[in-house]
């Protein structure tokens, strides 16, 4: 098996070299500059960042054209800036006035008619940054080979991930809301791997249009293993900053191993230990695997995109995430 595979090689040691290997890492001048703008308005350490672009490498096959791999990475990891940014709103913050501006300002291409006056001077920057930060994302995309033929699918991502958005809000406002199905039809977006494999196939000019149906199925299996090894190396320390939007507690609570009334009072280490000593990683897992096992079939149908590079990539992701489990990724 795969994950028996990789939890063992995942030894103290190489997670050490793995973590060394990601703060080591040197951004793009590019990059680098829109980081130090967002430290001016966000609070992520620069980890985050080398950790993204670290894994949009490990994701980025080599069908896309060698001219925009680069500017293909670098425009992923974009994407994972802006997703921070409307994710700490309804996670962190958990202000609503504050998200549906952000996501009017993403819905609109940058333009609203208010222009953020009614926020203080901090949140108008916020805002201002997340509308750079689109725009930026918007100009690059524009310049790729088969933007066109894949325009109306990356917005459609985008409302995914936006919707997401709003139900990690609504969890955050109302835990009686939690429940299993949901999460696992709506969290998965936040991961963005769906919208990153649309823009790998705007740079893709030997991607056969027919074969699409397999790869949006393919591609969203990979992004439900990518929530995955999110939710296993992320639940604990959400519970401190009341975020109950992992599937972890949308498990625990279907199994009647946690309750409604830990999570209202917030019962951490009484959370802590009993989602510790149930199987909830070991489900989660299991999960993990068989879409590995299902995408790995499906590579027989698919002859323009390179399957194997969205395998290799889940099980680097899956082995960086439990890496860095002590880091806020």
């Amino acid at each position: 098996m795969v994950i028996e595979k990789i939890l063992k090689e995942l030894t103290p040691e190489r997670a050490k070299k793995e973590i060394e290997a990601i703060q080591k890492v040197k951004l793009p001048p590019e990059l680098q500059k829109w980081i130090k703008e967002y430290e001016k308005v966000g609070e992520r350490d620069e980890f985050i960042w080398k950790w993204a672009y670290v894994g949009w490498k490990f994701f980025t096959p080599r069908c896309v054209e060698k001219k925009y791999r680069d500017s293909v990475i670098i425009t992923k990891t974009y994407n994972t800036i802006l997703n921070v940014l409307v994710d700490d709103l309804a996670d962190k913050r958990q202000d609503r006035q504050l998200l549906e501006e952000a996501i009017k300002i993403i819905l609109k291409n940058g333009e609203t008619k208010n222009k953020y006056l009614i926020f203080n001077k901090t949140d108008q920057k916020y805002l201002n940054f997340i509308r750079k930060i689109w725009k930026l994302i918007q100009n690059n995309i524009k310049k790729y080979p088969r933007y066109e033929d894949f325009k109306d699918i990356f917005e459609y991502d985008y409302w995914q991930f936006l919707n997401t958005m709003r139900y990690s809000y609504l969890v955050n406002k109302n835990p009686n809301f939690i429940n299993l199905i949901e999460h696992e039809a709506y969290s998965h977006h936040n991961m963005q791997g769906m919208i990153g494999m649309t823009i790998d196939l705007m740079c893709s000019l030997n991607f056969n249009i027919k074969e699409l149906g397999i790869f949006r199925e393919i591609s969203w299996k990979a992004q439900q293993m990518g929530r995955i090894g999110n939710l296993i190396v992320t639940w604990e320390r959400e519970i401190s900053k009341n975020d109950f939007t992992s599937g972890v507690f949308a498990y625990a609570l279907e199994k009647n191993i946690i309750s409604i009334k830990n999570i209202g009072k917030n019962e951490k280490i009484k959370i802590i230990k009993k989602i510790k000593e149930s199987k909830i990683e070991e489900y989660f897992l299991e999960q993990w695997e068989r879409y590995y096992n299902e995408i790995d079939h499906a590579n027989k149908k698919i002859r323009s995109y390179n399957v194997d590079a969205i395998l290799k990539g889940s099980e680097r992701f899956l082995m960086m995430h439990l890496a860095s489990k002590n880091f806020d990724i």
